[in-house]
């Protein structure tokens, strides 16, 4: 798999903007706050 840098980037920002949310998500889940 070949990516130009500024492809790669924006892949691994995106990978880890939804990591990042769903991690928030499930720890407001299970701490009973939603």
């Amino acid at each position: 798999m070949k990516l130009g840098a500024g492809e790669l980037d924006d892949i691994h920002v995106g990978q880890w903007i939804l990591a990042g949310a769903f991690v928030v998500y499930f720890a407001v889940r299970t701490s009973g706050v939603m």
